[in-house]
Formats: structure tokens, C-alpha cells, sequence
């Protein structure tokens, strides 16, 4: 006799087999729905072509950003300067080209960092109770401080220079993405399978570690990418308040700070940097509202 127990059960290679095409297929149904959101695959671009324009500075600059020319100074844009020159001859367009490198570098790296941390942070935040009040109340001392004062007083502190922005502005991002993994991680910790995990006597680090932190990834991923255009605004707020990186420096702030007092006689010198920040930021925040309804599991 006979049922549905005798059955035989898929060989291992079958059933990896299956396993591929079900994940192949979910990729595939998640890359068209983020090509049907315009705005995601817009944003997406723009920060394609930012990425590209900072890889390729040394090419694309049609001048050195450092070079001066006092007898072509405040010249409006023309076919031999694109954006115009600054107040000490200096060619614009080379400035911002370079400047992306600057603002993209920033971005990235505190990104990184921030996530890295605040993942960290708020993985072990969850697992214990005088730990998690000892961190949470950290994040929150460091929540209350309007962020570009703290970042501001940071760079007093450690000194101007780019390293010094990078590490100012981590500190400044990392309590938000700490919050968001620790809230995230107290959800998936309480998932059966993690309870199944206890039950077999897996060690505690091999949970957080193997089961929990590859699933809070996802929102930590889109908070990384928020982190990202924060931290350009953040560097050319510093940079025009002089606060930044060196002077001299092609950067996006400092190209601001150096054209306010021509705004009305040399228009280019705030126009060209304050619209490369606005649609590298614009970028930036419509494809992390893309990513973040791609991974949204209430949405999938």
C-alpha cells in the first residue's frame, strides 16, 4: 500500500536546482519592479553618471583645478571656460569635475562607516538589556545635538582635513542607523527560525551573526544610501562654513563659500557647484526611495 509518504524526496541536486530558479526568478521580478518606478531609474542614473565624472576627472577637466590666472579672473562662462573662472582665475568646470571626487569620496565612505558601526551597534544593543541601555543612551545624547553643530565642533576639535570630515560625520550618522538595526534586529530576533536556533543550542554569535544580521541588511542598505547624500550636504555645509576641507581644495562647499561675496557679478561660481550638489543629493534620495519599496517586504 500505497501514499504520499512512500514518495521519494528530490535529490540534493534537484532540489538546488530548484532553489537557483526560484531565486533567479525573484531577482528578476525585483529588477522589473524598480525599472517600472521612473523616478528610482532616474536617481539611479544621475548617481551613474556622478560615479563616472569622478572616476574620469583627470580626463574630463578641460583645465588643472589648481591652476591661477589672476589676468583671467571672474571670467563668465565661454568656450574656453565652460563655467567661467573664480576670482583667481581658476577654472570653474575643472573645479566642480574635481569637486565630485571630494563630495563622492565623503559620501562613500561615511556611508560605509556609519553602517558598519551603526550594524554592529545595534546587533548587540539587542541582545542585552544593560548593553542596550548603555548604547541606545549614547546614540540618543548624540541624536540631540543638531547634526551640523556636532559635526561642526568635531572639526574644531580634530582640525581641518578631509579624513578628519570623513570621521566627524561617521560619528554624526552612525546613532541613526543604530537605532534602525537595533529596532530591525529586535523584530527578527523573536522569528521562529531564531527561536528554532536557541532551541538547537546554536551559540549566540552564530545567530546574530549567521540569522539575524543578513536579514536587518536590507533597511540598513537604503539608511546607507540616505547616509550617503546627508553626508555630501553635510561636507559642503562644512566647507562653506570654512570648517571643511582645506582651503584650496576643489570641493562643492568651499567653491560656495568662495562665490557668495560675487554672487551678483559671478553668478557661474555659486550656480555650477550649487547645482552639481542639488542633483547628486536629488539622485542619491530617489533611488534610496526606490531600494527602500524594493526591499520593503510588505511591499513585495
Amino acid at each position: 500500500m500505497t501514499n504520499d509518504m512512500n514518495i521519494p524526496f528530490e535529490s540534493k541536486e534537484e532540489l538546488e536546482e530548484i532553489r537557483k530558479t526560484l531565486v533567479k526568478e525573484q531577482r528578476e521580478l525585483k529588477r522589473k519592479k524598480f525599472l517600472k518606478n521612473k523616478m528610482s531609474v532616474a536617481g539611479l542614473c544621475i548617481v551613474i553618471i556622478m560615479i563616472i565624472i569622478a572616476i574620469f576627472a583627470p580626463s574630463i577637466a578641460t583645465h588643472d583645478p589648481y591652476e591661477t590666472n589672476v589676468m583671467e579672473s571672474l571670467l563668465p562662462p565661454s568656450a574656453q571656460h565652460w563655467f567661467g573662472t573664480d576670482k583667481i582665475g581658476r577654472d570653474v568646470f575643472s573645479r566642480v569635475i574635481y569637486g565630485a571626487r571630494i563630495s563622492l569620496f565623503v559620501g562613500v565612505s561615511v556611508g560605509g562607516i556609519s553602517a558598519v558601526l551603526g550594524l554592529i551597534i545595534g546587533l548587540y544593543a539587542s541582545t542585552n538589556k544593560v548593553l542596550d541601555n548603555i548604547l541606545m543612551r549614547c546614540c540618543d545624547g548624540l541624536r540631540s545635538i543638531p547634526n551640523l553643530l556636532l559635526a561642526i565642533t568635531l572639526m574644531t576639535v580634530l582640525g581641518a582635513a578631509l579624513k578628519n570630515v570623513i570621521i566627524s560625520l561617521a560619528i554624526v550618522s552612525t546613532p541613526g542607523v543604530a537605532r534602525m538595526a537595533r529596532s530591525s534586529a529586535l523584530v527578527v530576533r523573536e522569528q521562529t527560525y531564531v527561536e528554532a536556533m536557541r532551541c538547537l543550542g546554536a551559540k549566540k554569535s552564530r545567530i546574530l551573526w549567521k540569522h539575524i544580521a543578513p536579514n536587518i541588511l536590507a533597511p540598513v542598505i537604503v539608511q546607507m544610501t540616505f547616509a550617503f547624500a546627508s553626508a555630501i550636504i553635510a561636507e559642503a555645509s562644512l566647507s562653506f562654513l570654512g570648517a571643511g576641507v582645506p582651503s584650496g581644495t576643489p570641493s562643492w562647499g568651499s567653491m560656495l563659500s568662495e562665490g557668495k561675496a560675487v554672487i551678483y557679478s559671478a553668478w557661474w561660481m555659486i550656480a555650477f557647484p550649487g547645482a552639481f550638489t542639488a542633483l547628486t543629493v536629488l539622485g542619491l534620495n530617489l533611488f534610496g526611495d526606490g531600494l527602500r519599496d524594493l526591499l520593503d517586504p510588505l511591499t513585495n
